[in-house]
């Protein structure tokens, strides 16, 4: 993590007023003190808190808190930065237009992990206001960093009677609790008289007061002037400079709470501190105005471009430019609001780092025009309220110190065909329906609902029948609720957590054809404002929202736990946003009355730490469901059963079932019973009959045992006729034509390969058993299946398609036109050069087309792929190589000697219920790699892994294993003793990663477990290379060698939540088969 900053600015009004312009900086054994006219902030020593800001006199801070900065952040959680051996320093100095201005740096390096802190306030004359930065850093340059940076703020935490309310914005307002209210924490009710009881609500927790990015410009306190003789002040803080507000428009967070705390999160802004003294007349909403206007980032940026040698990383005037943009959008709809968003990185997953910027704005704030926008790359995101989808648009670059020619953004609102209906509005928030943006009537202030504790929106008593709704009848507002709860409570009003009538919602509809269509599809969009999962903390850190249409197969929607947020129980009606398309046959509806059922699982909670419930849940923001009757241009359609007189009768069926459904574990694909009350089944306990996945669905042979979704395809039983009965499709002696019609039986493995055509449709190859002597080259870019035929698709002992070659890369003869690449048996690459191990991660061999991709969605099931070039290590002889692509491999083999398995640059691959089988360095090279349920098979001694890092690329390149068993190989040679002498790791440079969890070891695994390169060139820095395991069993667990040994030891399960599959991968996991 680089260096981080945000900006505040703590400050006055700029009203018109005469004073004589004074500024003094002095010093005493205890504090240091900014002071000009009319604004005092002392500083104490050592630690650089503000521990009094007066006014005029008038203290704003009382013997509180104080200013200051805070964190969760440090490997023990929260920290206040100054605590441990900081430096202050006064700073001096004259800004570009003759003002005198003043400043107190304070800088710490927290030694137990080498991060960086540093808080900076300024003072100028005439203004009474303070500018504040804050800076953390984190280079890796100590001990390994073990949290994230969760939070970053300063604190404003007055303790004096002179605050009388607390805002939010222009609607979410009120008076403070009083000391009484308060006495009873959170729960107020015992006090109806309490201004804030009466006018806001029985409850107050810290989140009723939080907002989105989106809108907000200012937060603050007032005091009315009833505990200051008349005067009126406000405390405000000023969202200015946004360009490191992390999480875009929609994030929300915390701004004022009852404690008279005003917190500013990361990471840049403006913080405005307070108010002018004004009569009492002067009214909350005329100070939050005023306050507001601060909010332009032009009116502040050329005091800060003169001060920026003081602020490292601060980007000046000098290094942004002109954004410009024409567009065209989906037509308007009542209310619409557009936003727009530049965001430096193209993921919301992405790590955040100094090169990090983001920009969002509604476009009726921003007009055509942002004219400061930090130059670099971005991704350019436009949403808009009652739109479905969005307009993505990647490099759009922004020049310094121009007015960059306009981005041309041309937008059409997403459909797949004619809506039947729409359910809520899609606006990335669940407010419009019961308990969200509806105001409370019974309160004077009318505050918006979803503000409110969420215990307080009884649902057993809102719904005691559960969620039934009738498209056309049903009221949003009432009628389907903000969240839909796997369980409610227990909570403040209700002892006793309800299941009953919770976890299944249904959606009732009419439709009426006039005839059915072939091919025709129905698409069911579902977005979510929100989703809580167990997020590693009980059995559903992952979870299924499964969509049931009349009865048929349960369509499932993947929620994985790093799209997680705790969105309702803190008073958010918009979280982390997410969706997806089920799409199924349109004859699953029927003509006439129709249902749809939402189900979560079944009484699903996590184990929760904090004050907050333990459910599950999700909140929509829009659901709708559209019917396209006719095949369009590169649309993929669904797998309909080939009727050819050749397919034998007994051929299993292709069933009306869903294409896109997410990869994931078998469904059940109808329910015998089901109400309110049942959960959807566990994969654990689905029918052998039917499975779901990768995109279509099929029958396979009663009482079939399922491991592969592709076995009854794979299988040579019963296939008299047809290879390819069963098969998701066929066209080997049929005339069959649907979306898989590609699928081919090839006598020659390259040839098939070869004879796909060079796009980006899905295609399919069964190769025939037997022995094939070639090499294989994959360059296409389309979504590509190799799939071997077995009569045991769950094994690969008994696999019956092979693949070899026996070449070797003699390293000692090699010459400048020779590479380990020149071995391989089968290539996953655009060419072969981007395979090159001689190119190393940094790619310094320029490439026939550079950064060209490959395939990104390459599978191989029950292949062995072997290269036979010797009995023994003769040099590099490779069975597989993986560069500029995503490769999975299930069921296959994978053998040699030296460097069996090469994953390069750029290059991903996951092996699940695999065996890689080597004995020198046999996993290796600087890509990323991950082992499911495998073998590693010891054929001598050795190294199992030998990877390199790099420093530049900030991805996850390393090689994980999972659940794997690494043991002597059943034809390693039988004279060699092999007892202690394979290594897990060692490192090819000094940023190796390699992690072993839950991995069983006999006793070919060296005690020590990993090992330096050599002797004489260690290319060890325990400070950067990674070495660990976590749970290793077995005879080759030696905790007493590995504990001085050079790894680490991962010893709770919360350790390795960061080397999951989503961590690794990022969100996208779609190109890995999960059913497998």
């Amino acid at each position: 993590m680089g260096p981080h900053f945000k900006s505040s600015l703590l400050a006055l009004f700029p009203l018109a007023w005469q004073a004589a312009a004074t500024l003094t900086l002095s010093e005493t054994s205890t504090t240091y003190t900014l002071q000009n006219e009319r604004l005092k902030a002392v500083v104490a020593k050592p630690g650089g808190k503000i521990t009094e800001v007066t006014l005029d006199g008038t203290s704003l801070l009382g013997p509180g808190q104080g200013l200051y900065l805070d964190c969760y952040c440090t490997p023990s959680g929260f920290y206040v930065p100054g605590s441990s051996s900081p430096t202050l320093e006064l700073l001096n100095g004259t800004d570009s237009t003759g003002t005198k201005w003043g400043g107190i740096a304070l800088r710490e390096n927290y030694k137990p992990t080498g991060q960086v802190f540093e808080q900076l306030w300024f003072l100028r004359e005439g203004e009474t206001g303070l500018h504040a930065f804050t800076r953390t850093a984190y280079f890796n340059e100590s001990v390994p960093f073990l949290r994230n940076l969760q939070e970053l703020r300063t604190l404003f935490r007055p303790n004096t009677p002179l605050w009388t309310h607390l805002s939010t914005n222009q609607k979410q307002w009120g008076p403070l609790p009083s000391k009484a209210a308060v006495a009873s924490q959170w729960y107020l009710g015992n006090t109806p008289n309490d201004p804030y009881v009466q006018q806001v609500a029985d409850y107050f927790t810290k989140y009723t007061f939080a907002d989105t990015w989106r809108d907000h410009k200012a937060h603050g306190l007032y005091a009315d002037g009833s505990t200051s003789n008349g005067t009126a002040y406000g405390a405000w803080l000023v969202m200015n400079t946004r360009d490191t507000y992390f999480g875009g428009p929609i994030h929300t967070d915390l701004t004022v709470d009852g404690s008279r705390i005003i917190t500013l999160f990361p990471i840049i802004t403006e913080m405005a501190l307070p108010t002018l003294p004004l009569d009492s007349r002067t009214s909350l909403s005329t100070l939050r105005a005023d306050a507001e206007k601060l909010a332009d980032p032009t009116w502040n940026a050329a005091f800060y471009d003169d001060i920026a040698s003081h602020v490292p990383n601060y980007v000046t005037t000098s290094g942004r430019g002109t954004f410009q943009r024409k567009s065209t959008f989906p037509r308007a709809r009542k209310g619409q609001l557009l936003c727009l968003a530049l965001a430096a990185t193209t993921s919301r997953l992405t790590k955040l780092t100094r090169k990090h910027f983001n920009i969002g704005a509604t476009l009726n704030q921003m007009g055509h025009f942002d004219p400061r926008v930090k130059a670099g790359n971005y991704r350019l995101t436009v949403y808009a309220d009652g739109i479905f989808g969005q307009y993505i648009q990647d490099n759009v670059t922004v020049k310094a110190g121009i007015v960059n020619p306009a981005i041309k953004v041309t937008w059409k609102e997403e459909s797949a065909g004619t809506e039947l209906w729409r359910l809520g509005t899609p606006d990335k928030t669940s407010g419009e329906f019961r308990h969200g943006f509806t105001t409370d009537p019974k309160k004077s202030l009318h505050p918006e609902e979803y503000r409110i504790y969420w215990g307080y929106h009884d649902f057993p008593t809102d719904f005691p029948n559960g969620v039934n709704f009738t498209i056309g009848k049903s009221d949003i507002a009432k009628d389907w609720n903000y969240v839909h709860w796997s369980v409610f409570g227990p909570s403040y009003t209700r002892k006793n957590a309800v299941w009953d009538n919770m976890n299944n919602w249904t959606i009732n509809f009419d439709y009426s054809r006039k005839k059915l269509k072939a091919n025709s599809t129905a698409t069911f969009t579902v977005q979510l404002a929100g989703a809580k999962t167990a997020s590693d903390n009980g059995p559903y850190t992952n979870f299924d929202l499964n969509v049931v249409v009349n009865g048929n197969a349960p369509l499932p929607f993947h929620i994985p736990w790093y799209q997680s947020s705790s969105c309702a129980v803190r008073s958010a009606v918009s979280c982390y946003n997410l969706g997806e398309k089920l799409k199924f046959p349109e004859s699953w509806l029927n003509n006439g009355k129709n249902s749809i059922v939402l189900s979560l699982p079944f009484n699903a909670t996590d184990i929760e730490t904090a004050v907050l419930p333990a459910s599950i849940y999700v909140q929509y923001d829009a659901l709708r469901l559209e019917v396209h009757h006719q095949r369009a241009k590169n649309d993929i359609s669904l797998p309909w059963p080939c009727e050819d007189p050749k397919i034998e009768a007994n051929t299993p069926e292709l069933p009306r079932a869903a294409s896109f459904l997410r990869t994931g574990a078998p469904q059940q694909p109808k329910l015998s019973a089901y109400g309110s009350n049942q959960s959807y089944p566990n994969p654990a306990n689905t029918s052998p009959h039917e499975i779901l996945g990768f995109g279509f669905a099929w029958s396979l042979a009663v009482g079939a045992s399922a491991k592969s979704i592709y076995e009854a395809c794979q299988s040579t039983q019963g296939k008299k006729l047809s290879p390819t009965a069963g098969c998701p499709v066929g066209e080997y002696n049929t005339t069959c034509v649907d979306m898989l019609k590609m699928l081919r039986l090839a006598n020659r493995y390259q040839e098939a390969v070869l004879s796909l055509p060079q796009d980006t449709s899905p295609q399919w190859i069964l190769i025939g058993a037997g022995v094939y002597k070639e090499a294989v080259n994959v360059t296409r870019k389309g979504p590509t299946t190799l799939l071997g035929t077995t009569n045991h698709a769950d094994k690969y002992v008994q696999n019956l398609v092979t693949v070899y070659n026996t070449t070797f890369m003699n390293q000692t003869t090699q010459t400048a036109e020779q590479d380990n690449a020149d071995t391989q048996v089968l290539t996953v690459a655009p060419n072969k050069w981007s395979t090159w191990t001689g190119k190393g991660f940094y790619g310094d061999t320029p490439e026939p087309v550079p950064n060209e991709w490959g395939c990104t969605d390459f599978r191989a099931y029950n292949i062995n792929f072997e290269n036979r070039a010797a009995t023994k290590a003769v040099g590099p002889a490779l069975a597989v190589g993986v560069a500029f692509a995503r490769a999975s491999f299930y069921g296959c083999t994978f053998k040699s000697y030296q460097d069996t398995v090469f994953i390069g640059k750029n290059g991903s691959a996951v092996f699940k219920g695999s065996e890689v089988a080597g004995s020198t360095d046999y996993i290796y090279g600087f890509g990323t790699a991950y082992f499911l349920e495998s073998t590693l098979s010891n054929r001598g001694p050795g190294r199992l892994t030998a990877w390199k890092g790099d420093d530049r690329y900030k991805n996850k390149n390393g090689v994980y294993f999972d659940k794997c068993r690494i043991t002597k190989s059943p034809d390693a040679d039988p004279s060699l003793d092999l007892v202690g002498t394979m290594g897990l790791g060692r490192p090819w440079n000094n940023l190796s990663t390699v992690v072993v969890m839950d991995t069983y070891m006999d006793n070919t695994v060296m005690p020590v477990g990993y090992t330096i390169w050599g002797s004489t060139d260690p290319r060890f820095n325990y400070n950067v290379t990674y070495f660990a395991e976590y749970k290793s069993h077995g005879p080759g667990w030696n905790a007493t060698a590995r504990n001085i040994s050079i790894e680490r030891i991962l010893t709770s399960a919360k350790e390795t939540k960061r080397f999951s599959l989503g961590s690794i991968f990022g969100a996208d996991l779609n190109w890995i088969d999960f059913s497998y």
